[in-house]
């Protein structure tokens, strides 16, 4: 296996781990159901992958807490100025907390084309990654 998949696979291993995780406090600590938990757990985890390309981008990991941050807080802003639905990091927790009724099934679509896009920047910078220097 080469290095970049191995790479690869980690991230994918520990994605799905976190998510796990997530979904099982999420339902210990509400009342929501475990399927509410784990769709929650999914859509926010996803939501995360531009993180990761950006600490590709800078070959660091502040570049992706940096990007995270910047990330919850234009969400927030958005939140408040009433378009959080339309926003594609927001709408996950808007739905989670409205139970459904501020954020419909086509709001929350948006987020496969988001990973999508995300997963082939990741990629293609992986795929040029030097690993050797």
């Amino acid at each position: 296996m080469t290095p970049a998949r191995r790479k690869f696979v980690y991230a994918v291993s520990f994605e799905a781990l976190g998510t796990l995780l997530a979904s099982v406090a999420l339902m210990l600590m509400s009342e929501a159901s475990a399927s509410s938990s784990l769709v929650l757990s999914l859509l926010t985890a996803t939501i995360a992958i531009p993180a990761a390309w950006a600490a590709t981008l800078g070959r660091s990991v502040l570049a992706g807490i940096g990007t995270a941050i910047g990330i919850l807080v234009v969400s927030q802003v958005a939140v408040v100025a009433g378009t959080g639905g339309w926003f594609t990091f927001a709408a996950p927790a808007l739905w989670a907390v409205s139970q459904g009724t501020r954020v419909s099934p086509t709001q929350l679509a948006l987020i496969i084309p988001l990973v999508l896009g995300s997963c082939s920047l990741i990629l293609v910078a992986w795929s040029r990654l030097q690993l050797d220097k």
